[in-house]
């Protein structure tokens, strides 16, 4: 009898406990991918499917931003609403939650496929829709300074107060640290300021500034400087507050005041507005053939327009020597093609010939003499046919016929197109220009860009390449999108939006990739100090569904392993 008490008290109390305990919920299925695969209806079968308590390992170097997506599919008729947890990872410190953050797949333009990553709240919910996936981007970004070893925690996902399920989670930190400054510069380019105007935003105003420093944030959270073009496009104005105002002329110009353009740009220089407190490596200057003298004086009155050239150069020099800003390269770019809104004579941005690779030399001479060969002042050169194998045969596009190299030797910084640096020939010549000291950045444009459709994988081999090239940088054409622009992004990695009456700038998920290719990057270079790392990577180099993972694991071995 005794004995049939104690079975029946301890029947009680194991469903007691039972009961207590988080439990899933019949049909909910969840699954998981530490790759970069794109979640959808045919490719579901390459996540792993979370069962019982095994958790989702994730393996991460200090200083990184770790990365993992959720799909959960529910197939029964319950509709009620889903809460999701973060995790409170306890293991040789204090994982603190602020460093995690959940995003949701969604679609910001009907007529591609989900792309933008809309944060979620700490109390977002949601409710599933029969078979239709919920896909969740976790991003889990380790401290700096943080003590090496295994963190463990669970996500709970619960109805009302009820808690139904949990994900366990197992972080190993590994005992080596990502750079601060990042060895790869991802520049995402923009045109002008119509993201702005797009969302209803005047250029210059207390909003305007408020909403900008959120893409610049985006950007530095991204490991990406976000370079907006000061000036018109074509014409050369610059944009209000993107250049100082000048007055006078010849040799009577000066700037007026720097009260608006420190405001603009103070934070950036200084470095106050990113929480590492480190400046911006890199930012476009305003100057260009009609800034600050007028075109119209290089064809009337030459000494003149080098005078004025000379003397705002120097007021730049001496206003930016007193602030102490001596971490950024200031980039002097031409972007002018002959246009009916301008009266350029040339091509200055992707010039096809010997006329305008001489016009080309005027300005590069012209701004290292105007800025005393500071190595600060840098002159960029974006450069599409670069010793192209295409364009043999077109003499007037024909970089080495035209004696390309040879009149552009002074050129600091080299933008070239991706199209040219698939040339094994290009790719030696970029060798060549590196031993000279020069910086080598690959340019993105058109369906080279990592459009919505593509595999997500392509945003992150674009690092990998950049690395067996010995690139500097990554340049993206383009890289906010206007507000009711429909594309299929190959002209935006951020989405400019404007919800209930408040901007917001939104991740695609794309810019999630070319993150991980940045990362990626880091460890290929640290691995290379202990051995060769291009036969590891070349398989990783084509195909939809490489696992990057794995190879992040192979290279973590390799930069923990004992110095040969």
């Amino acid at each position: 009898m005794k004995s049939k008490r104690r079975f029946k008290t301890f029947i009680i109390l194991f469903l007691t406990v039972l009961a207590l305990l988080p439990q899933d919920v019949a049909g909910l299925d969840i699954r998981y991918s530490l790759s970069m695969l794109k979640a959808d209806a045919h490719n579901l079968r390459h996540f792993d499917r979370l069962s019982g308590k095994t958790p989702i390992q994730l393996f991460s170097a200090k200083n990184e931003t770790i990365s993992f997506q959720l799909v959960l599919t529910e197939d029964s008729k319950t509709k009620k609403p889903i809460q999701i947890l973060k995790p409170r990872l306890s293991g040789p410190e204090v994982f603190q939650v602020k460093h995690i953050t959940f995003f949701r797949l969604e679609n910001c333009q009907t007529a591609f496929a989900p792309d933008c990553l809309m944060p979620m709240l700490d109390d977002s919910t949601w409710s599933l829709k029969g078979t239709a996936p919920v896909v969740m981007w976790v991003d889990i970004s380790v401290p700096r300074v943080i003590a090496a070893g295994r963190y463990v925690g669970e996500i709970a996902l619960r109805q009302g107060r009820e808690p139904f399920s949990a994900i366990p989670i197992v972080l190993e930190v590994y005992d080596f640290t990502l750079p601060e400054r990042p060895s790869l510069e991802v520049d995402l380019n923009n045109y002008g300021v119509s993201f702005l105007k797009k969302v209803g935003l005047q250029v210059g105003t207390h909003d305007a500034y408020i909403y900008e420093r959120e893409i610049y944030r985006l950007a530095r959270k991204h490991r990406m400087i976000f370079n907006p073009l000061p000036y018109k496009s074509q014409r050369g104005r610059p944009h209000p507050t993107m250049a100082p105002e000048l007055v006078g002329e010849g040799e009577e110009i000066r700037v007026k005041n720097w009260t608006e353009y420190d405001q603009r740009y103070s934070l950036l220089f200084d470095g106050t507005l990113f929480e590492n407190k480190i400046p911006i490596a890199h930012q476009y200057l305003p100057f260009n053939p009609e800034w600050p003298s007028s075109f119209g004086n290089y064809l009337n009155d030459r000494k003149k327009y080098e005078t004025e050239w000379r003397l705002i150069a120097e007021a730049f020099l001496k206003h930016f020597k007193e602030k102490g800003w001596d971490q950024t390269i200031f980039q002097i770019f031409l972007n002018q093609k002959p246009n009916k809104n301008n009266r350029i004579l040339w091509n200055l941005d992707e010039p096809k010939g010997t006329e305008d690779f001489n016009a080309l030399r005027y300005y590069v001479d012209l701004t290292h003499h105007a800025f005393q060969d500071d190595p600060l002042f840098g002159f960029r050169l974006d450069i599409s046919h670069f010793y192209c194998e295409k364009h043999r045969g077109h003499p007037q596009k024909d970089f080495e016929e035209n004696r390309g190299e040879e009149i552009l030797a002074p050129v600091d910084i080299w933008v070239i197109s991706k199209h040219s640096m698939d040339d094994r020939f290009a790719q030696k010549k970029v060798l060549n220009l590196k031993r000279k000291g020069k910086k080598i950045y690959e340019y993105m444009a058109g369906k080279r860009m990592p459009r919505i459709q593509d595999p997500l994988i392509k945003g992150v081999r674009y690092a990998w390449h950049a690395w067996l090239r010995h690139e500097d940088g990554l340049v993206f054409w383009r890289s906010v999108k206007d507000k009711g622009e429909v594309s299929d992004g190959r002209n935006f990695l951020i989405y400019s939006e404007n919800r209930s009456g408040k901007s917001e700038t939104i991740a695609s998920i794309r810019l999630k990739a070319v993150r991980r290719g940045a990362q990626d990057f880091e460890y290929l270079r640290l691995a290379s100090k202990k051995g060769d790392v291009r036969k590891l990577l070349r398989p990783h180099l084509s195909g939809n569904g490489a696992d990057d993972a794995a190879l992040r694991k192979q290279l973590a071995t390799m930069i923990l392993s004992p110095k040969k």
